[in-house]
């Protein structure tokens, strides 16, 4: 008997209707309850929405219940057109982190109300995911010591428990699993047009068959939208286009910088299966490359391939709304392998449909959110990459507290638009990117990095640093070193892993060298932004800009930070005066579109503000020999001391190099700030001459170690736009003798009112060589309560064990009475305040 029947042979045998969703939702009258009808646009209206899928209607509805109902939303074809039409609707609570855990968890129950009111085919069904390998287990833990603390039920189950719970899938090739009661599908249509009916109710214009031509700008901020329809002047738009997000984007003066690609995913339905409860269990088989629901009586199921096929090119087709994309039989064959091994019934099941959709994804496979950098008041919400059904809830209330101004529920600093370097919008990185990124299901290790479209951004010094053994990652598409090693390729080849990690033996060498030696990081991929004016408008606007004092006086490097008007930090850099109203801003973040965009839009035209980060590369030393290394290859060391804060000086050939005292780890150390031309001229003779001084190469991971060993908090992994400095201890940092800054009243009125802190812990009783390690994310509780999460790692060399950062919900002073503790993959740790 022919028992394993091929992608191929299995579906051609089928009759299949590739124009068909399993409801065929692009028609019917549930449409004609929402849509105004006419395509009449208003002449005006505070927000403008484009876009009509799942995402858009859920920031239209959460806008009109926040009384904000002057909006229209505006689709070019009908709603849920594109991709929510033809969504699977598996509804997940349990993500990486406890702040995206508690965004699904707030769509979960706002789900539960809709169904009540209005029926969304909600199905707590529960859901199960299975694990091939020792370490999915680990990963399985984790995700339930999130969940714990998250609130959310979920139980580690055996082989037998999968069987009892769904007794179609087959458990002799598994380790066990992870059963959440609470989890369960819904009907992805019915959700967005549920969405559509509450805002309409509320006095929200949804209006269909309307292109949106243009967003139209008026000193760098949204004044209207062009339409094939008419003009509307509005305050806001809202980029909730889906699939055509990055060619929307790029429809405003300046363009809107979107990375995203659309890419194939696929899914089959099967013929009804006798016996097949309409409670069956969701199921993931990350391993397998698959998940399940029940669809009908039969199974629906689809997956994710590791690596895959990107679609359309430069531009979605307009028309392509409620449509599928040809049949690709050899492409679906990894996931058919999958389906077949996970459910054998399916081997002589027929199958009634298989959909080929499209779904774009980002480069980092996370969410394009919040305001852009290029246009004030224009929003993104687009790229879910197959995650926007789930999170729709979650993510339109925080696109409605962003808009309104009001304080957001969750920390999604991670997926801010901002991240992006200008560069990664291009079309040809994105098609070669996305396709690795679409293999999400693949196991992920946390030091795992992209392999695609890699040296998009790269340091001066890049190929001098390979040679010399440097191991690369990516962030925000610049490479930067992360540690050094003998015969190290510039890419991280050994086996992944949850425990000790394989850099731990070079990164020690590292640490020592900065101790007791000379550590030189390339710091190049920090932003350097170049402000001044014929007057004193450029002091002034950054009097107006940091909380602390700026003299002026040449020379000066000021350590500082910017608030907005609620008094979390936008952003921490340094402020150096090079001459009279002349300065460099240093920001410890390779964000640069963040950073222009913060300072642009609060420096009066009179500033000139330039991007100089390509003009120089930066070199970072630590260690008790750098001044006198400094003095030996240079004449000009006159003055650098621990008392002065920079000079210029001359090094080998090369003229003109800024030395600066900077602390980027919580010690004392100093930036040479060198012309790219000459970057490896000065880097061949600190090498050459350092020799004696024990120099050496360190990369990022020894530089993050001593940020966390020195309690050394950094902006965007450690605290981001809703904290305060009294929470990070930067408080002696501000200067409130100022006249005025940005976030001062909000600092005063907070500063008796402090109730969080951000702490560093020591882990008792680690195991370093066999115990699963701290990587972030994981619970902090405090006298049994969850109190906060880990949000970056250390090692204490001297101790053998790991250190922690995170922020807890409690006052400092209220700290040293309290107890501790960590939970890692379910094991939970004491932990001594550092």
């Amino acid at each position: 008997m022919y028992r394993l029947i091929t992608g191929r042979q299995l579906i051609q045998h089928r009759v299949l209707k590739r124009s068909l969703h399993p409801r065929h939702f692009c028609k019917g009258s549930i449409y004609n309850a929402v849509s105004d009808g006419s395509p009449d646009v208003p002449a005006n209206a505070r927000v403008v929405i484009g876009g009509g899928g799942i995402v858009g209607a859920s920031v239209a509805y959460h806008l009109a219940e926040r009384g904000w109902t002057d909006v229209t939303l505006l689709e070019q074809g009908r709603l849920t057109c594109g991709t929510t039409w033809h969504a699977v609707g598996l509804i997940g609570q349990v993500r990486d982190t406890l702040s995206t855990t508690k965004l699904m968890g707030y769509s979960k129950q706002l789900y539960k109300k809709l169904e009540k009111e209005y029926g969304v085919g909600l199905k707590e069904c529960g859901s199960i995911t299975v694990a091939q390998t020792p370490d999915r287990m680990t990963l399985l833990r984790r995700s339930q010591s999130i969940a714990k603390a998250a609130g959310v039920e979920a139980t580690l189950v055996t082989k037998a428990d999968i069987h009892n719970l769904c007794k179609w899938i087959r458990t002799d090739d598994i380790e066990g699993g992870l059963w959440i009661p609470g989890d369960g599908a819904l009907t992805a249509p019915d959700l967005a047009i549920t969405y559509a009916k509450a805002a309409k109710a509320k006095g929200v214009q949804i209006i269909e068959g309307v292109k949106v031509n243009r967003i139209n700008t008026s000193d760098g901020q949204v004044s209207g939208v062009q339409t094939s329809h008419g003009h509307i002047s509005c305050e806001y738009f809202v980029n909730c286009s889906g699939q055509w997000g990055r060619n929307l984007g790029r429809l405003s003066d300046p363009p809107v910088n979107i990375p995203q690609h659309p890419l194939e995913h696929f899914y089959i339905v099967s013929q009804p299966i006798e016996g097949l409860d309409r409670m069956m269990p969701v199921v993931r088989d990350y391993d397998g490359l698959i998940y399940a629901r029940e669809w009908s009586g039969g199974i629906m199921t689809g997956g994710f391939e590791p690596k895959g096929k990107p679609v359309f090119g430069e531009a979605v087709p307009d028309k392509f709304e409620f449509q599928l994309l040809s049949e690709d039989w050899d492409h679906f064959q990894v996931l058919m392998d999958g389906i077949l091994n996970r459910f054998p019934i399916l081997e002589t099941t027929q199958i009634r449909q298989f959909v080929n959709g499209p779904e774009s994804f980002t480069p980092d496979n996370m969410w394009n959110v919040g305001e852009s950098a290029e246009v004030k008041n224009y929003f993104v919400a687009t790229g879910m990459g197959s995650n926007g059904i789930a999170g729709s809830g979650g993510l339109g209330r925080h696109m409605a507290e962003l808009i309104s101004g009001e304080p957001t529920s969750v920390n999604l600093s991670s997926v801010d638009v901002k991240r992006h370097a200008q560069q990664q919008g291009d079309i040809h990185y994105l098609a070669n990117r996305c396709a690795e990124v679409i293999g999400r299901y693949k196991l992920k290790y946390p030091d795992d990095q992209y392999k695609t479209a890699r040296e998009l951004l790269v340091s001066p010094l890049h190929s001098k640093l390979m040679a010399n053994g440097a191991c690369f990652g990516e962030e925000s598409a610049y490479e930067k070193p992360l540690w050094f090693s003998d015969n190290q390729a510039p890419y991280n080849t050994a086996k992944g892993t949850f425990g000790k990690p394989s850099w731990l033996e070079p990164v020690r060498a590292e640490y020592l060298a900065c101790k007791n030696h000379v550590g030189m990081f390339d710091v190049s991929c920090f932003t350097q932004i170049e402000i001044k004016s014929a007057g004193s408008e450029a002091l002034d606007a950054l009097q107006t800009l940091v909380y602390s004092y700026i003299s002026g006086k040449e020379g000066e490097v000021t350590r500082t930070g910017m608030l907005n008007p609620r008094g979390g930090f936008e952003l921490v850099c340094d402020i150096v005066t090079t001459k009279s109203n002349s300065f460099i801003l240093l920001c410890p973040s390779p964000q640069k579109a963040r950073c222009l965009t913060w300072v642009r839009r609060h420096i009066p035209k009179a500033v000139q503000v330039t991007d100089v980060s390509g003009t120089y590369a930066a070199l970072h030393l630590i260690g008790e020999n750098v001044l006198k290394m400094l003095s030996e290859v240079t004449d000009d060391m006159t003055s650098i001391s621990l008392q002065s804060n920079s000079q210029m000086v001359n090094i080998g050939q090369t003229k003109d190099i800024a030395v600066l005292k900077q602390n980027l780890a919580g010690m004392v150390g100093t930036t040479l700030l060198v012309p790219s031309q000459g970057a490896v001229d000065v880097y061949d003779t600190l090498m050459n001459v350092g020799e004696k001084y024990g120099i050496r190469n360190a990369g990022h991971h020894t530089l993050r170690l001593l940020q966390t060993e020195n309690v050394y908090p950094q902006w965007l992994k450690d605290f981001t736009s809703g904290t305060t400095p009294m929470v990070t201890g930067m408080a002696d940092m501000v200067d409130f003798q100022k006249t005025s800054f940005i976030g001062k009243e909000a600092l005063i009125a907070a500063s008796n009112k402090t109730d969080a802190t951000i702490v560093c812990l020591e882990l008792e009783d680690f195991c370093v060589e066999e115990d699963s390690w701290v990587w972030g994310g994981e619970p902090i509780y405090c006298d049994g309560r969850v109190a906060g999460s880990v949000s970056s790692t250390g090692f204490d060399f001297t101790k053998n064990t790991v250190l922690c950062m995170g922020t807890v919900s409690l006052a400092k002073d209220k700290l040293s009475s309290k107890s501790f503790q960590v939970d890692v993959c379910g094991k939970s740790y004491k932990v001594a305040l550092k």
